[in-house]
């Protein structure tokens, strides 16, 4: 059962979830916006990378029919690593309905999807909305991931639509609960900046892992920070020893319960 902390001792509240956001127009900006050598250096690889594993991609116009055969696969992964279903085909007809439209990025391996990342497109706003991958191993540097490379390419390709574009994705707002903390140091490595989802409740409590941590931004008198809120049972000294710390602009702040 996940244990729940009161955030009150500490005159905190949590958003509940977070926006990331990113504002883009060429691929110099992209790799301007990137922090650390090793995770630019990959990334210049990443169609060396692919050829490599065997995997190809499909960049294309996302139709409802198209969708719809996606979807088996992306409620699949979401199932195997324990997250919400968000993606339906009620979403698909509001986003249309609203005037987004909606494409995507599919891998394949000999054949067979292992990755997948849909965007939505209006104006000069792009929503990264879904990601979905196979935990499949292509590289072993660091950040040598199939997820990283995807992220990279749906920023390459949204350089190429033209003009500036601000772009959107979202995540609920507990790293190391909902989502892991290499999650959020690879959007803060991208160079996203971190604010509230105003449309989501701000809350007085956060969910700790079994481990008895969690990350995440809260409000203290206004004012936005990142919390790393830690058992007193843990070593800080190993535990930071062994997380990654972020490129983040936003202060870093620990807690103790």
């Amino acid at each position: 059962m996940t244990r729940i902390i009161s955030l009150k001792q500490f005159n905190i509240e949590r958003p509940e979830k977070i926006l990331y956001h990113l504002s883009i127009s060429n691929e110099t900006d992209l790799f301007n916006n990137i922090k650390g050598k090793k995770l630019k250096s990959f990334l210049r690889k990443s169609n060396e990378v692919l050829e490599k594993n065997n995997i190809e991609w499909k960049y294309e116009e996302l139709t409802e029919k198209k969708f719809l055969e996606w979807l088996p696969y992306y409620k699949g992964k979401m199932e195997e690593h324990d997250h919400n279903i968000l993606a339906t085909e009620e979403w698909y007809r509001e986003e249309i309905l609203k005037g987004f439209n909606i494409k995507a990025l599919f891998f394949y391996q000999n054949g067979k999807m292992v990755g997948s990342g849909i965007m939505a497109f209006k104006d000069d706003m792009v929503s990264l909305a879904f990601k979905a991958t196979d935990r499949i191993t292509v590289s072993h540097v660091s950040y040598g991931s199939l997820g990283s490379i995807i992220d990279f390419l749906r920023l390459k390709l949204i350089c190429k639509e033209g003009n500036i574009k601000n772009v959107i994705t979202r995540s609920r707002n507990a790293f190391g609960v909902f989502n892991t903390t290499d999650y959020l140091d690879l959007r803060l490595r991208f160079g996203y900046t971190i604010r509230p989802n105003l449309d989501a409740p701000v809350l007085s409590d956060v969910p700790v892992n079994d481990e008895g941590f969690a990350f995440f931004y809260g409000l203290q008198n206004g004012e936005l920070s990142l919390y790393a809120l830690l058992s007193k049972d843990i070593n800080e000294e190993e535990f930071f020893n062994k997380k990654n710390f972020f490129s983040s602009e936003i202060q870093f702040k620990k807690i103790c319960y």
